[in-house]
């Protein structure tokens, strides 16, 4: 668990956002809470945002919150994908001293 007011950043993918990162308490963003990362404010590799991209787009077109996913595959590649960003986003922010959370 991180520490009050530690810097996060936090993988989850969301209804009606275009980019499944956000940031709580980052210094630079200059407000509290919650806020949706744009592409490039993390300074994130391009492979790394096409592949963001892709996964907020399999659960936005695969997943239903009252029946879940419609189809096995797409739940498959939601899990195995989520696991994979999540230790892609840690290597590329960790020189920014933040701790990096998923809830996918």
């Amino acid at each position: 668990m991180p520490a009050p007011d530690q810097p996060t950043v936090s993988l989850f993918v969301e209804y009606g956002s275009d980019f499944p990162v956000w940031l709580f308490d980052y210094p630079f963003a200059g407000r509290r809470g919650p806020m949706n990362v744009t592409t490039n404010e993390l300074q994130l590799s391009n492979h790394l945002i096409e592949r963001l991209h892709r996964f907020q787009h399999n659960f936005d077109e695969n997943y239903d919150v009252l029946t879940g996913w419609r189809m096995t595959a797409a739940g498959d590649f939601h899990q195995h994908e989520s696991a994979v960003l999540l230790t892609t986003l840690r290597g590329e922010v960790e020189h920014l001293g933040v701790v990096v959370t998923a809830h996918c």
